[in-house]
């Protein structure tokens, strides 16, 4: 789904996610430009498990208007992801 906001994106960043110790791995985009969403992710387990997300605001893409509330949310994305755990 990120690759559909290359039209409108300025850049496309990708974060791997390897957390072994707790069986989660994926990949988080930041998506800079006036796209529709400024951040997406994707996580599983490789077995049973997967989580995809997007952040989307209800609004016209306006990335200097919408950055500090994107980074502030970006934040909080970022914090779920990285502490996420499945349920066994």
């Amino acid at each position: 789904m990120t690759n559909k906001h290359n039209v409108k994106a300025s850049y496309i960043e990708e974060f791997q996610v390897d957390r072994p110790e707790d069986r989660v791995y994926g990949v988080v985009f930041n998506v800079e430009g006036p796209a529709a969403s400024t951040y997406q992710f994707f996580l599983t387990d490789s077995v049973k498990h997967f989580v995809r997300g997007a952040l989307y605001f209800n609004t016209e893409a306006r990335p200097d208007s919408l950055a500090p509330v994107a980074a502030f949310v970006r934040e909080d994305l970022d914090r779920m992801v990285m502490t996420l755990r499945w349920n066994q």
